[in-house]
């Protein structure tokens, strides 16, 4: 378990001073870099394009919602992609205020999404758009709480269908997923940069 732990420290210990870290920071002027103790991990930028090569729906017209958005690293790569909107979650204040930042500071002439923001919010309970979902999660919370959160999704789909995808990097709890009727739709990465897309059975 203590290597294990070590060995995940140690990843994200270079994820966020990869040159394709440094590089994105640098390039659009902010701060996304640094994780912090308190639970924020930066996606690495290779990491979330390989995500999105493996897109399993259309991103036209769909709002993409990252949950446990931090410092806005996700809310400006996906903004590069065709959305509707792009939509952050996030329950410390604090991160919403380095995340506002940075939306406001980013200089990006790959950005093709003007409606970019992000909430303090918590999202076991929050409403979701009605539009098509294209949901983030880089583990934002355990079992109990991703419980809770898709709960809320899977109730909101019911009562509004409309597609909804999740890409699930490092899906620690996949397994909850397969047991409430979701279903696979694509795979890949390796170590704690495993990733999966999984499909609503509802919408």
């Amino acid at each position: 378990m203590v290597f294990e732990a070590a060995r995940y420290l140690g990843e994200r210990w270079r994820d966020e001073r990869s040159d394709a870290s440094v590089a994105f920071d640098e390039a659009l002027g902010v701060q996304t870099a640094r994780w912090t103790l308190a639970g924020y991990e930066p996606t690495p930028p290779e990491i979330f394009e390989a995500l999105m090569a493996a897109l399993p729906t259309e991103a036209e017209g769909a709002t993409f919602v990252d949950v446990g958005a931090g410092k806005g690293r996700v809310l400006l790569l996906a903004a590069r992609h065709p959305f509707a909107r792009v939509l952050g979650l996030e329950l410390d204040p604090k991160l919403v205020d380095i995340a506002q930042r940075n939306l406001r500071q980013a200089s990006d002439p790959e950005r093709l999404v003007d409606d970019v923001s992000i909430l303090h919010a918590d999202a076991t309970t929050a409403p979701w758009p009605l539009e098509p979902l294209v949901v983030f999660l880089y583990n934002p919370f355990a079992g109990p709480a991703l419980s809770q959160m898709l709960d809320q999704l899977e109730a909101s789909l019911e009562a509004h269908p409309r597609p909804c995808v999740i890409a699930y990097l490092n899906p620690l709890f996949l397994d909850l997923f397969m047991e409430r009727g979701w279903s696979l739709a694509a795979e890949g990465g390796e170590d704690v940069a495993c990733w999966a897309w999984v499909r609503a059975s509802r919408g």
